[in-house]
């Protein structure tokens, strides 16, 4: 993989530097020191499966996902993808159709 295609995962609470810290759960301090900080960009691709999921962890109506990553992450595989260098825009807006345009055509 090239270093713009590195995958994270994450499995229970060794996922995140302050994980254990109010939950109780015991943290693996060396797994903890080989993970690499990176924000969420709130770009994300599900296994259909995990809508089916939810409901049986309490995810109704209005929930943060993060709360969804944190509740599966003991059970199941969850993926991270480092997008460093990749071009995004939100084509949603009108005036930022004619910058896709221009960095992409």
């Amino acid at each position: 993989m090239s270093t713009g295609e590195e995958k994270m995962a994450m499995r229970g609470s060794a996922a995140s530097p302050g994980a254990g810290a109010n939950t109780g759960d015991l943290v693996d301090a060396a797994a903890i020191s080989a993970l690499i900080s990176k924000a969420y960009s709130c770009v994300a691709i599900f296994e259909p499966s995990i809508f089916q999921l939810m409901p049986g962890y309490g995810f109704q109506g209005k929930f943060s996902l993060t709360d969804v990553y944190l509740r599966l992450a003991p059970d199941h595989l969850i993926l991270g993808y480092d997008h460093s260098g990749d071009r995004f825009v939100d084509v949603g807006k009108p005036e930022s159709v004619a910058i896709a345009e221009g960095l992409f055509l």
